[in-house]
C-alpha cells in the first residue's frame, strides 16, 4: 500500500515539474547600461501570468506554473523608458530573453510657480519681499513698510510688533552695526528675494536654551545684488547732491557704539544757529562714501571693516566728520542777538582704541563658562570754543583722556537636569583726566582720578525639562568707588533681580521680571568751576556725588499668528525711584545757567496697556492692505516730592 502512494506522489510532483518554466533575462539602455526598477510582465491575452521588476543589475527573473503551450506576450515598462514587448513560445524550462530600452521625451506643460509669501519655521517668519511690494515701492526700506507688523520709523529705525530689532544681518551677516540705513535706503527692493524676522533671537549660538526676548532682521539678496571681492561680503555706496540730508541720516546708528565720544565732547556739543528759513533750508549740499565687508573666516569666527565719510553743509550749519574710531570736527553756529552779530565756532578732534575679548565654552555636562575682557582709551588732545561779539573775544577750551578696563568671569554649573547655578564675578575701572579753561575769566577744571567697581552677583536658574519654563534670580553685590583728586567716595550696594518666561507656544509667550538698581554720580558733577557752552550760556556742576535707586517691576503677555497677520498684547509695569539730588535753574538777564540741590526726589509711574486684537486685512488688489490698531494705555503720570529751587528773573 505504501509502495502505491510513493508511486502516484512521484508521478504528480513530476508532472508539477514539466508544467514549470522559468523566463530570466537582463534590461539595458541604449548606453549598456543596466536599466533598475522595470516592469516585467508575462501576459497572454488578457491574463497576467506572472510579473516581477529588475533589480540594480538590471536582471529580471519570472516562474510560471501551467506554462500555456502557445506564444505569450513579454512586456516591460519604465517610467521613464518607451513601452517594448517581445512575442515567445515557452518550449524550455528555462528561457532567457535580454531587452534594450529606449528613453523616453516628455514634453511638460508650463508651471507657474508662485512662492508663499509668508511662511513661518518655528521662530522664524519669512516673508518673499515680492508679494508684498507694491507700485512705486523703490528702496528695501520701502518694502519693509509693507510687512505686517513691521514698522519704519522716519529715522530709519525698525521695529516689528513695537519692539526695536537688536540686530540687523544681511545674508546671516552682521556686517553694518546698527547704521543699517545704509542698506534699506540704498538696496532696490527688487535686489532682495527675503527677509527674515528672528523672534526670541540670541546673538550667541551657545545661549539658545536661554529665553529671549530680542527681534533681529536678516535680508537674503539676489545673486545680481551680490558682491564678494576676495571672497568677502561687501558694501560699498558714494551719494553727492544738495537735496535733503541724507549724508547723516544714511549712516545714523541706531544701536549706538560707533561714534567716539569723550569727556570733552560730551560737555561741549555744536552749535546750531535754528532754524531758517524754509526757502534757505531747502538747499543743502551733502556728500558720503562707506566701504563695509565682512569676511567669515570659520563657522565661528568673523571679520569686519566699516569705514565712512560724510560732509553736510546747509544754511547756518557746516559740519564735516570722519569716523574710523577717530573723529574731526568743525562747527559754526552764527546767531543775531539784541541786533549784533554773535559769531560761535567749535574745532575738535578725538580718537579711541581698544580692543575687546569674549569667550564662551560649554562642557559635555552642559555647564558653560564665559571670560569678558576689554581695555579702550579715548582721547580729545584740545576742543576750543570761540566767540566773537562787537570786537569782543572770548572762549572756552578743554581735554579728556579716558582709560577704561573691563575684566569678568561666569561659571555656570547644572545640578540636577533642571538646576543651574551662576557665579558670574567682573571688576571695571576707569581713570579720567578732564582739564577745562575759561579764557574770559580764567576759570579752570582740573579733575582726575579713579572710578572702581568690583560686582559678584550669585544666582540660580531654574527651568522645565520641556524648557518652556524659564526663571531666574540673582543677588547683583557691588562696591561703586569715585577716587578722584582728594575725594574718596566708596558704597556697597545690592541690587537684586528675578525673571520668569512662560512659552505656550511659538507664537504665546509670558514674561515678567523685577529688579532694583542703585546709581551713583561720576567725575562730571565735581566740575564746579563755570564753563561756557555757547554764547550766552555758563555751566557749572554741583560737587554732589548724587544716588538714585529705582525699583521697577513688568509683565507682559502675547499671542501672534503671524500667518494671520494676527496679534494680541497686555502689558503692565510699576516703578519707584528715588534721587538725592533736585535739579535747580537760575536765570539773570539772557544768562542762563543750571546745578544741582542736595534734595530728595521721588517718582511713582503705573503703565498699564492692552493691544486689542489686531489683523492685517488685505484688499481685492494683493499688495494693499491696512493694519487695525486701537492700543489702551492707562498712565499714572510721575509723582514729584520735595522742593525745587528756582530763581525767577524779574518783569
Amino acid at each position: 500500500m505504501k509502495r502505491l502512494l510513493y508511486i502516484i506522489l512521484y508521478v504528480v510532483l513530476a508532472a508539477s515539474a514539466s508544467a514549470q518554466v522559468k523566463v530570466t533575462g537582463r534590461v539595458i539602455d541604449l548606453q549598456n547600461k543596466p536599466v533598475s526598477d522595470v516592469i516585467v510582465k508575462l501576459v497572454s491575452g488578457s491574463k497576467t501570468l506572472a510579473f516581477t521588476s529588475s533589480n540594480a543589475l538590471g536582471v529580471y527573473n519570472l516562474e510560471v506554473k501551467n506554462a500555456p503551450t502557445g506564444e505569450v506576450t513579454l512586456q516591460f515598462n519604465h517610467i521613464s523608458y518607451e513601452k517594448e514587448s517581445e512575442r515567445v513560445t515557452l518550449r524550455d524550462k528555462v528561457s532567457k530573453l535580454d531587452m534594450i530600452l529606449t528613453p523616453k521625451s516628455i514634453s511638460l506643460k508650463e508651471v507657474t510657480v508662485k512662492p508663499d509669501p509668508l511662511r513661518q519655521r518655528g521662530d522664524t517668519l519669512m516673508h518673499n519681499l515680492a508679494s508684498f511690494l507694491g507700485k512705486g515701492d523703490v528702496t528695501l526700506e520701502d518694502g519693509l513698510k509693507r510687512l505686517p507688523g513691521v514698522d519704519v520709523a522716519q529715522s530709519g529705525a525698525i521695529s516689528y510688533m513695537g519692539k526695536p530689532i537688536s540686530q540687523f544681518n544681511i545674508e546671516g551677516l552682521d556686517m553694518l552695526g546698527g547704521k543699517y540705513n545704509l542698506a534699506t535706503r540704498n538696496i532696490p527692493a527688487d535686489y532682495v528675494t527675503q527677509v527674515e524676522i528672528v523672534r526670541n533671537h540670541h546673538s550667541r549660538r551657545v545661549e539658545k536654551d536661554v529665553p529671549s526676548n530680542e527681534v533681529s532682521m536678516n535680508i537674503k539678496l539676489s545673486n545680481k545684488a551680490k558682491f564678494k571681492p576676495f571672497g568677502q561680503e561687501a558694501i560699498c555706496s558714494v551719494k553727492g547732491g544738495n537735496y535733503k540730508g541724507f549724508a547723516r541720516a544714511d549712516m545714523y546708528d541706531h544701536f549706538g557704539g560707533s561714534d567716539v565720544s569723550t569727556r570733552a565732547t560730551s560737555l561741549f556739543g555744536g552749535f546750531d544757529g535754528g532754524a531758517p528759513p524754509q526757502g534757505e533750508y531747502l538747499y543743502q549740499r551733502n556728500g558720503m562714501a562707506t566701504l563695509n565687508g565682512i569676511l567669515r573666516t570659520d563657522s565661528f569666527t568673523t571679520m569686519k571693516v566699516n569705514a565712512d565719510y560724510s560732509y553736510h553743509r546747509a544754511t547756518h550749519d557746516i559740519s564735516q566728520r570722519f569716523v574710523l574710531k577717530g573723529k574731526f570736527e568743525e562747527n559754526e553756529g552764527d546767531v543775531v542777538a539784541n541786533g549784533s552779530l554773535v559769531e560761535q565756532r567749535r574745532k575738535t578732534s578725538s580718537f579711541e582704541v581698544g580692543n575687546e575679548l569674549f569667550w564662551m565654552g560649554r562642557t559635555e555636562k552642559g555647564a558653560r563658562r564665559h571670560v569678558h575682557a576689554s581695555v579702550s582709551f579715548r582721547r580729545t588732545p584740545t576742543l576750543r570754543l570761540s566767540f566773537s561779539q562787537d570786537g569782543t573775544d572770548y572762549g572756552q577750551t578743554a581735554q579728556s583722556s579716558t582709560l577704561s578696563i573691563s575684566v569678568g568671569s561666569s561659571f555656570q554649573i547644572p545640578i540636577g537636569k533642571s538646576f543651574r547655578l551662576n557665579l558670574p564675578v567682573s571688576v571695571s575701572a576707569m581713570y579720567d583726566d578732564l582739564e577745562t579753561y575759561r579764557t574770559a575769566t580764567g576759570e579752570m577744571n582740573d579733575i582726575r582720578g579713579w572710578a572702581f567697581t568690583p560686582t559678584l552677583n550669585p544666582g540660580f536658574e531654574i527651568h522645565s525639562k520641556n524648557r518652556r519654563f524659564y526663571l531666574s534670580a540673582g543677588i547683583g553685590a557691588a562696591l561703586k568707588g569715585l577716587y578722584y583728586n582728594k575725594l574718596n567716595y566708596t558704597k556697597p550696594v545690592l541690587n537684586p533681580s528675578m525673571g520668569i518666561n512662560y512659552t505656550f507656544s511659538a507664537n504665546s509667550k509670558l514674561s515678567f521680571s523685577t529688579g532694583y538698581t542703585t546709581s551713583i554720580g561720576d567725575m562730571m558733577t565735581l566740575l564746579t568751576e563755570p564753563m561756557q557752552v555757547d554764547y550766552r550760556s555758563v555751566r557749572t556742576s554741583s560737587g554732589i556725588i548724587g544716588e538714585s535707586n529705582t525699583w521697577h517691576t513688568s509683565g507682559e503677555w502675547k499671542w501672534q499668528l503671524p500667518m494671520q497677520y494676527f496679534t494680541l498684547s497686555l502689558a503692565a509695569s510699576h516703578s519707584e525711584g528715588k534721587q538725592n539730588t533736585l535739579t535747580s535753574q537760575s536765570v539773570s538777564g539772557i544768562d542762563v545757567s543750571s546745578t544741582a540741590l542736595l534734595r530728595d526726589s521721588r517718582s511713582r509711574s503705573t503703565l498699564e496697556q492692552l493691544q486689542p486684537p489686531r489683523q492685517c486685512l488685505r484688499h481685492p488688489h494683493p499688495m494693499a492692505r491696512t493694519a487695525l490698531r486701537h492700543p489702551l494705555r492707562l498712565v499714572a503720570l510721575p509723582l514729584l516730592r520735595g522742593k525745587q529751587h528756582r530763581d525767577l528773573p524779574h518783569p
